[in-house]
Parts: C-alpha cells; sequence; structure tokens
C-alpha cells in the first residue's frame, strides 16, 4: 500500500473511531509502527489529524462541541441509562456535586425529592431543574456563562469551590481515553472541572459509549483520578480490564 492509500485509509479508520493507536492501525494496515509512526507525523503536519500520546484522534472532534441542545438529542437513551445508574448511588444526606452536561442533567431529572441532599453545581440548566424541588438544596458555584453548555467557569467557579467538601461529584466529559484521561474542548472550563474533582470525596465519571475514546483539546485530569466510570455496556472488555487495572470500578449500564 502506497504512501497515500495510508493516509486516506486512517483518515476513513478517524472518521468512524474517532481516535485509533498506532499498534491497532499497524495491525490494520500491515505495516510496521515505525511506519505509522512517520505516516501520523506528516499526516499531523498537514493538519490531517491529530496525534496523540501512542496514537491519533480526528482533528475534527478535538475541535468542535456541539450545542446543549444539539447535545441532548444526540445518544439520548444511552446518556438515560448512565444516569439512572448513577442515581442509585445518591444517599439522603449526601453533598453531591453535578457538572455541566447532558448526561448530568439526566441526573438531575431523575433525582427523587430526597431530605437533606445539597447539590452543588455549575450549571445553569440544572439549576432550573432543581428549583422545584424544595428538599434539596443547590449550591451555585458562580462564575462567567459558557454559554456553548449553559455552565459557569472561571476564577469565580474556582474559588468559590476550594471553600466547599463535596461527598460524590458526577461529571460529564467531551472525551475519555486511557491514555490521557478526561477532557473537554475549553481550557478554562477544564480548570473549573479541576477544581471540582480536587474538591470530591469521590468522582464519578459519567459518559455514554460515544465519549469512551473520544479525544478533546484541553485535559482535564489523568484517569488516576477517577474512582468510578459509568458507561453503557458497548464499551469493550479489554478496555474495561484496563480501567480496573488502574482502581477504577467500571459500572455499565
Amino acid at each position: 500500500m502506497f504512501t497515500v492509500e495510508r493516509h486516506k485509509k486512517i483518515k476513513e479508520i478517524l472518521h468512524s473511531k474517532k481516535s485509533v493507536s498506532v499498534p491497532d492501525l499497524s495491525g490494520l494496515l500491515d505495516v510496521s509502527e515505525s511506519t505509522i509512526r512517520r505516516d501520523l507525523h506528516v499526516m499531523e503536519q498537514n493538519k490531517l489529524i491529530q496525534r496523540t500520546h501512542g496514537g491519533a484522534v480526528n482533528i475534527d472532534s478535538v475541535r468542535f462541541e456541539p450545542s446543549l441542545s444539539e447535545k441532548e438529542i444526540q445518544f439520548s437513551d444511552e446518556k438515560l441509562r448512565v444516569a439512572k445508574q448513577a442515581v442509585q448511588m445518591i444517599r439522603e444526606g449526601d453533598t453531591v456535586a453535578l457538572d455541566g452536561g447532558t448526561t448530568t442533567l439526566e441526573i438531575a431529572r431523575n433525582l427523587p425529592n430526597m431530605l437533606n441532599l445539597t447539590v452543588v453545581t455549575n450549571s445553569v440548566k440544572i439549576i432550573a431543574e432543581l428549583a422545584n424541588l424544595p428538599s434539596i438544596s443547590v449550591v451555585v458555584i458562580g462564575g462567567n456563562l459558557r454559554r456553548v453548555n449553559m455552565t459557569l467557569i472561571g476564577p469565580i467557579s474556582n474559588q468559590t469551590l476550594g471553600k466547599l467538601h463535596i461527598d460524590k461529584l458526577f461529571t460529564g466529559t467531551i472525551g475519555l481515553t486511557y491514555e490521557e484521561g478526561l477532557t473537554t474542548t475549553d481550557v478554562i472550563e477544564a480548570e473549573t472541572k479541576r477544581a471540582m474533582i480536587k474538591k470530591a470525596k469521590e468522582v464519578i465519571v459519567v459518559a455514554d459509549y460515544s465519549k469512551i475514546g473520544k479525544l478533546a483539546f484541553a485535559n482535564v485530569v489523568s484517569i488516576n483520578s477517577i474512582d468510578k466510570l459509568i458507561t453503557n455496556t458497548s464499551i469493550s472488555k479489554r478496555l474495561v480490564k484496563k480501567f480496573q487495572k488502574k482502581g477504577i470500578e467500571v459500572i455499565t449500564a
């Protein structure tokens, strides 16, 4: 297979998979890993892909984030299953943090009207969703409005979070890979997510299967900061075992 043909094939693979490793490309294209690394180097220089540690990601998936309304209709059944599984982990008396995202919004929509439950959030949509549940105390962290997903982020958010203590954080994500951990499209949002993670006793990632293996622009934290992952049953068994070896409990719904 000629170089141009390999590059075309790599783009086709990334269009369907969003991200792929060097060993996987080597096997799929029947060439050495060193050849694949050279291909990826050239393709990155030509702005066709973005290289990652051990592979590559579709450059379109790195930069683009749909609006909240667009994301709400994508993989809605899968997100609902993940959210309902997450709700089962919440107990009366908990202080729970929900960051911005469509899966965490589904958690809010499915919360029972528990006594003595505190929800900390930076999501305008979640604030509105919980406004009519009087037994749930809602703590809004404030900050600058990020309109694409209607969240409050930035220095004010981070400063407020520094004064709080959170039992369980349910955090959504744009992308999650074994190599790079949690990623998002906005550097400032990544900082606020890190501030939430730092203050939580237990960090639970809620992500439908489309987020697994996807890499976005800004790193949030490595997988070492994750305690549990709730996702869909279509996650590969091989990846589940890799996460489990890192001490992450993987729950499928």
